[in-house]
């Protein structure tokens, strides 16, 4: 068994936890004692949690603005079912587990503090919530999940950084292709890999978390024997040691390859009963079809994200990186005039949230 010794990446404590108001109902209060926050995004944030009860220690996500959208119901509904269908396989040590999904069954305007009039506002209709039509107003939703000690942003970004061996690495990248490999089987595709979605122990195991943008997709073996003649291709037109002008131009190059190789299965990806989406995942960890915003696409963008992640673990976990010339920005195996994710961590400004794909993008 490898070992991993974890150095200062620990949350913040308890005592310094800056909650969103969600978590003040006592639904969730009257079962759990937060202890650390592990994380926070657009959606929502996750803490680490103690059952009163039993005393286990769980992940707990908030999902808040379930109902905001059509979109937001969508995302919410596929990430409980698919982490439902995960845990209810034995055999399944790669994706992290469901314990219990919690939702508010009372509106308590008392729970909460003076300031908070936006939530007092859909309570005013009636007692614990319940408006004029009877029908409670349910605006997030709690997930309770399996804890695992860390993830791999806070393993790579640690200070000082964790000393990786080789075995380490080829340990990790094993369990991740492992771990990819069972959801691949399910036909599950992830389409948000990157390193703060994998979680990892102190014995190098590794598990998948956050199927918030995750799909299930119909098997077309048609258009995986045709993607893989294309990867035949891709390195001449992505090659890092290209400039920037030119890799522009093999870009588009690329992309006129793509339309053809994929027309002539067109026919089989019609079949499939809904598009999926052009736009997702980080973007630094995005396929060239991703990038290129064609709605088909199939497991292969998964695989794309998990190298550009192995590369990133090689390049900041070994000796070549504490070298003087070494720069972090070479981490990435693409780096575009602008990268900004797709599901931003909170805190960065709207316009860089949501913007629309470039040439310089990649």
């Amino acid at each position: 068994i490898i070992y991993l010794t974890f150095n200062q990446m620990e949350g913040k404590k308890k005592s310094d936890l800056k909650l969103d108001r969600e978590w003040r109902t006592p639904d969730i209060e009257s079962k759990y004692e937060f202890i650390e926050f592990l994380g926070e995004g657009t959606y929502g944030q996750v803490v680490k949690a103690r059952c009163k009860k039993t005393g286990e220690i769980y992940a707990v996500k908030l999902i808040k603005n379930i109902f905001k959208c059509v979109y937001q119901a969508r995302l919410t509904y596929r990430e409980i079912f698919i982490l439902r269908k995960l845990s209810e396989i034995e055999e399944n040590i790669f994706t992290t587990k469901l314990v219990d999904i919690i939702y508010p069954k009372q509106f308590q305007p008392s729970c909460y503090k003076e300031g908070d009039a936006e939530m007092k506002d859909e309570t005013k209709k009636g007692p614990s919530g319940v408006g004029e039509t009877g029908m409670m107003k349910i605006t997030f939703i709690f997930i309770v999940m399996e804890y695992v000690q860390t993830d791999f942003r806070k393993l790579l970004n640690s200070t000082p950084k964790t000393q990786l061996k080789e075995e380490h690495i080829i340990t990790i990248m094993y369990n991740q292709l492992c771990a990819l490999n069972f959801l691949h089987t399910a036909n599950i595709v992830h389409r948000d890999l990157k390193p703060g979605n994998f979680l990892i122990d102190s014995t190098c195991n590794v598990k998948v978390c956050d199927f918030g943008l995750a799909r299930v997709m119909p098997h077309i073996p048609s258009v995986d024997k045709d993607m893989k003649k294309l990867q035949k291709e891709l390195y001449k037109y992505t090659s890092s040691s290209t400039s920037h002008k030119e890799r522009k131009t093999r870009l588009g190059e690329f992309k006129e390859m793509v339309t053809s190789a994929l027309s002539d299965t067109r026919k089989d990806r019609e079949k499939t009963p809904r598009d999926i989406s052009s736009v997702i995942m980080s973007r630094w960890y995005r396929s060239p079809e991703v990038i290129l915003t064609y709605p088909y696409y199939n497991q292969g963008c998964d695989i794309w994200s998990l190298g550009c992640i192995a590369s990133e673990l090689v390049f900041c976990c070994s000796t070549y990186s504490q070298l003087p010339s070494f720069d972090n920005r070479k981490r990435f195996i693409f780096q575009g005039d602008s990268c900004f994710p797709i599901s931003p961590a909170k805190g960065l400004k709207r316009s860089e949230k949501n913007e629309s794909v470039s040439a310089n993008d990649q």
